[in-house]
């Protein structure tokens, strides 16, 4: 912001002859009065204060800029600033005082400074050794003054994968433990170093699902055993037993119908015998064994009436069949209840879970993810290699993948068709 010019121009100055300033703004007795309305000139809301007023406060000493004249009258006093009051501070002559608010002296400084110059700094470096420790690539020393200090630090060789190739188990736990024959796995051949290769199980890098009593997992193909599904619902809402205590209570119908038919049969012709007979005691045995085959036929007529009772009890006379999760109900109509199974795998639960974590999901939602994870994971093997750290993964072709080296810019290392090599750098 540019200086406001003033209105009058005076080649002279004022000799002011009052206890007081020139300026009655510049000086209040009280903090406070800062925020009050009536210290300063004012009309209705306008207060004649301007941005940089300088403010001394006599009761504590300290000077206060205005910074925002919209807010002065603020009771937080935010747009006061505290410019505060000039302090004096020794001056000591002496390299020993250990005190914090005074200053030193410059002939001190220069005493000290002519101190500083005559201490010689060590030189200091780190210089590779010209015969390394056995075992290692590079050894390095940390040096003051060209004389070694410190102990000595190894660099080790360099481990990079020479070569690499996708194998068949032929001999269980070789070339691992816990191998399978026939389990495919990645060997890895590396450099600089007589250790054995790395081997990686193939079927550690994907998922491996198993049969149940109820799903069958073979060459990757998923499907359902619909007969075992269904012989265990049968026992599950216990159908099968119903039908058979049906078929039991209906023979032992029939029989007794059988008895039945069978006595009437003896009576006409005990009836007859009766009539043909004029022997009193014949008539009488005759007439004991009517009543004892009458006493017969009620006693099964009421059996016959109580199985039938209990038949129809047992007879379903109504089922829900609706059709749920592609299972419905049938009725007969000598109350025979029959299953109607038209199953989707969208609408099998399964309770256990198939190869997730999740449970009371549905059969196609589960077998969905098998499949995108065996296509993904598995086509008559390997199909695909990711590529990691010093390795990259081209050309796959028929299973068949070309595996070679990441080589970092500026490291020591070299690919060509010969093979690997070392540049080695002078330090």
């Amino acid at each position: 912001m540019a200086r406001n010019k003033g209105t009058f121009q005076f080649a002279a100055n004022f000799e002011v002859k009052a206890a007081e300033a020139l300026d009655p703004r510049i000086v209040v007795a009280t903090k406070s009065e800062l925020i009050n309305k009536e210290t300063w000139p004012s009309d209705g809301d306008t207060l004649y204060l301007y941005e940089g007023l300088l403010v001394s406060v006599a009761d504590e000493g300290k000077i206060y800029m205005l910074t925002n004249v919209a807010d002065a009258l603020s009771a937080d006093y935010s747009a006061w600033k505290e410019i505060g009051a000039a302090e004096t501070i020794d001056i000591i002559d002496n390299l020993e005082s250990d005190r914090t608010d005074a200053a030193l002296s410059a002939a001190q400084g220069k005493s000290l400074k002519a101190a500083i110059d005559a201490i010689a700094i060590p030189e200091y470096n780190v210089v590779k050794l010209e015969t390394a420790t056995e075992g290692y690539s590079a050894s390095y020393q940390f040096q003051k003054n060209g004389e070694g200090v410190g102990a000595i630090i190894d660099i080790p060789k360099d481990l990079v994968v020479s070569s690499g190739s996708i194998k068949e188990v032929i001999e269980t736990d070789l070339p691992y433990e816990g191998a399978v024959i026939g389990d495919l796995y990645i060997e890895l051949l590396l450099a600089n170093t007589n250790s054995d290769a790395i081997c990686i199980p193939v079927n550690k890098l994907v998922d491996k699902y198993r049969g149940s009593d109820y799903i069958d997992i073979d060459n990757a193909i998923v499907s359902l055993k619909y007969n075992s599904l269904l012989s265990q619902i049968k026992t599950d809402i216990e159908i099968q037993t119903i039908v058979e205590d049906i078929n039991t209570l209906e023979q032992e119908l029939s029989t007794l119908s059988g008895s039945v038919s069978t006595n009437t049969n003896n009576i006409s012709q005990l009836t007859l015998d009766l009539g043909n007979k004029a022997d009193k005691t014949s008539v009488q045995n005759i007439e004991s064994q009517i009543i004892s085959i009458n006493e017969i036929n009620t006693s099964q007529a009421e059996s016959i009436s109580n199985l039938t009772d209990a038949v129809n009890a047992i007879k379903v006379v109504d089922v829900d069949q609706t059709v749920s999760n592609g299972i419905g109900l049938t009725l007969s109509e000598e109350g025979l209840v029959g299953i109607n199974a038209e199953l989707r795998t969208s609408d099998i639960l399964l309770s256990e879970p198939v190869g997730t974590s999740e449970t009371n999901t549905t059969l196609q939602a589960a077998l969905v993810g098998l499949n995108n994870k065996i296509t993904s994971a598995i086509s008559g093997g390997l199909t695909s290699i990711t590529s990691g750290n010093g390795l990259v993964v081209s050309k796959v072709l028929n299973n068949s993948q070309n595996i070679s080296l990441k080589i970092k810019d500026g490291s020591n290392i070299a690919v060509d068709s010969d093979g690997i090599y070392l540049a080695w750098i002078e330090l």
